[in-house]
């Protein structure tokens, strides 16, 4: 009976793997299937459901997700926009496999094996990041087809050599958040070197893409690493200090920024400044595309505030969600505040709700529906703070234990 329930235990560890690859290259490369994941995800919670325990949070996993698309579809069923329904409930999909994946792997798999993944994982990611970064050598705008610019069959192009679309690069901004906790704890000389060549590797890459959002929140993610991990408490209080400061010199920094982007030929970062900048000197942002997107996103629901309409801006997750769906696209966002308190759960230190109020502070102001991203800010990333947290509570185990022995 044992030999069958190991048995058993093998192939559901098999499958939830493949499960979890299958996801991997779905957001790197940005392939997405919708009736390949209803199944896959289907025959997962077969296998699964006679565990009682992860049963009982798939379950509750899949209502919170019910809770989140109930509201939208009524808001398009009122506002005779139905036929749009199954697209909605496709483009979400991804949230709830990010949530039932990380479930799985968390509560299944030991500790070693998840290492294991992450270490996987991270190889991965430096192909994908050397393969992005060659392309944007060559080709400057190449992230920004990418994102949308250019047909299906040249997108496929680009996905065949394994460069990284919109959602990779963001996806690497905060992964390399992770991947420092992972650095710091890793007491093996390879893998540091690995990991820290990953991490130089997707600056380039992220600097080279030219997004000025992610080179200011990879900035921003770094200062906050340097702040967590100081035993100093002054160290802290010296970042959010210089983050208030930087406030009233920005036009000097926004200067810098510029200077340094034309030295290196970032065309867009030097267009972004150089609207910003404007935008400083005449007190307008009228000009700024960006602002105006997000003007039109609220003036959609304002003027549309039940059930909202199609006339939003397309830039912003939340004030698009509102706009798009009125009142009932609050259920967007309570659902992400449930994936973030999800994976806050499992982990401790305020390191990590910090990391989480800034990716929320990002999708106020940028969109995240490129799926490259969902797997890894709701699943991957999580499983790299808990393993990093179990190693820290080990620590304090084997402290307390040397600490009993000494005075004994």
């Amino acid at each position: 009976m044992k030999n069958s329930q190991r048995t058993k235990s093998i192939i559901l560890s098999c499958v939830i793997f493949g499960l979890f690859v299958y996801n991997i290259f779905t957001y790197l490369q940005g392939y997405y299937n919708f009736y390949i994941n209803v199944g896959l995800t289907i025959g997962c919670i077969v296998l699964i459901k006679k565990e009682e325990v992860a049963w009982t949070r798939i379950k509750q996993e899949v209502l919170f997700w019910l809770i989140m698309v109930f509201p939208i579809s009524i808001a398009l069923l009122f506002s005779s926009r139905e036929s749009q329904i199954l697209t909605i409930l496709s483009q979400n999909l991804h949230f709830l496999i990010a949530a039932i994946l990380f479930q799985l792997l968390l509560h299944h798999f030991e500790n070693i094996y998840i290492e294991n993944i992450i270490d996987g994982l991270t190889l991965i990611v430096i192909i994908s990041s050397w393969a992005t970064f060659v392309y944007l050598l060559d080709d400057v705008n190449a992230s920004r087809k990418l994102a949308g610019a250019v047909s299906d069959d040249e997108r496929i192009i680009y996905y065949s050599e394994g460069v990284g679309g919109y959602g990779y690069i963001y996806f690497i901004v905060f992964f390399n958040y992770a991947l420092l906790f992972r650095f710091r704890k890793t007491k093996q000389t390879i893998k540091k070197t690995i990991f820290l060549l990953c991490f130089f590797l997707n600056i380039v890459t992220i600097v080279r893409s030219s997004y000025s959002t992610a080179i200011f929140f990879e900035a921003l993610l770094i200062g906050l690493f340097v702040s967590n991990i100081s035993n100093n408490k002054n160290t802290s209080l010296t970042f959010l200090f210089f983050v208030f400061v930087s406030y009233f010199l920005k036009d000097y920094f926004l200067l810098s920024v510029r200077e340094i982007s034309e030295s290196y030929e970032l065309s867009y970062v030097t267009k972004r400044m150089n609207e910003l900048l404007d935008a400083g000197s005449t007190d307008s942002y009228d000009d700024l595309r960006r602002a105006l997107l997000y003007k039109q996103s609220l003036l959609e629901f304002i003027d549309k505030p039940l059930f909202g309409g199609d006339n939003y801006g397309n830039h912003s997750q939340f004030f698009d969600a509102l706009g798009r769906f009125g009142i009932c696209g609050l259920s967007y966002l309570l659902y992400h505040i449930h994936l973030v308190k999800n994976s806050i759960k499992s982990l401790r230190g305020i390191s990590y709700v910090m990391f989480y109020i800034l990716f929320l502070t990002f999708t106020s102001i940028d969109r995240i529906d490129a799926k490259e991203i969902i797997i890894g800010i709701y699943c991957i990333i999580p499983l790299m703070f808990y393993f990093n947290d179990q190693e820290n509570k080990n620590d304090i185990q084997i402290s307390k234990k040397q600490l009993y022995n000494r005075n004994l």
